[in-house]
């Protein structure tokens, strides 16, 4: 959905599967998050808690990309405070998090959840993090074959969410 040579800063980096559509990057593993894949954050420019990033300049970024991870702290409040505080004046701030009622949903379904899972926001608190940001463009993500990310307002996937399941309601 989104590319830039910009200067951007990769918090929560992981596999690095985005370097290529950000190659001016700077890479964040985060010490207060357990590595889930096997190579999360090898080789990372920076370890550091999430809310806590006081070594990287105020404004010295155009572009903060944090891609699911706030599900995995507790302190979206100070992460988020951080990103306003490492944006330059119009930068853009990219994150995503899990859909909180699918993620219930599943967890009720198969009686399990993600253990690494600590806390997801729902979507007025999701709104409300993210409430000191000039302009935001919801998008989601669904599972077809694969995994897709669309907008909210891209009207070719207008619809409600059907699962597969006879139990999931929403």
């Amino acid at each position: 959905l989104y590319a830039t040579e910009q200067k951007t800063l990769d918090v929560g980096c992981g596999g690095a599967m985005y370097g290529q559509y950000f190659p001016n990057r700077t890479t964040v593993q985060l010490a207060d998050r357990p590595a889930v894949h096997p190579q999360a954050g090898a080789g990372a420019d920076i370890v550091a808690d999430a809310h806590d990033l006081h070594m990287v300049k105020k404004a010295s970024y155009d572009v903060v990309l944090c891609t699911e991870v706030l599900e995995h702290i507790t302190a979206h409040e100070a992460i988020i405070a951080e990103f306003e505080r490492l944006l330059r004046p119009g930068g853009r701030l990219i994150v995503s998090v899990p859909d909180h009622h699918y993620e219930t949903e599943w967890t009720r379904l198969n009686r399990f959840g993600n253990p690494f899972h600590v806390r997801t926001p729902r979507p007025e608190e999701f709104a409300q993090l993210l409430a000191g940001f000039a302009h935001i463009r919801w998008a989601r993500q669904f599972d077809a074959i694969g995994s897709t990310v669309v907008y909210d307002d891209d009207e070719r996937f207008a619809g409600e969410f059907v699962a597969d399941h006879r139990e999931t309601r929403r």
